[in-house]
């Protein structure tokens, strides 16, 4: 859903990771949750200002707050 208010926006999408990497290769969820967006218009295009990431399944895996990511 997103909430545009003049030239700026936020908004949250959900996603969720399948795998199959077990011997019989049946599908699982692996992890799921949202982002949470912020976004500017900037001449005519909208861009991402800020994206949080949140990893609800996995706690080791949540958003690190640094862009661009480490190698």
């Amino acid at each position: 859903m997103l909430q545009i208010r003049g030239d700026q926006a936020t908004g949250r999408a959900y996603w969720a990771g399948y795998n199959d990497d077990n011997p019989d290769r049946h599908p699982y969820v692996e992890s799921y949750s949202y982002y949470e967006d912020e976004l500017a218009k900037v001449h005519g295009q909208w861009l991402f200002r800020k994206r949080v990431i949140v990893n609800e399944q996995r706690a080791d895996a949540g958003s690190s707050g640094r862009w661009p990511l480490p190698d």
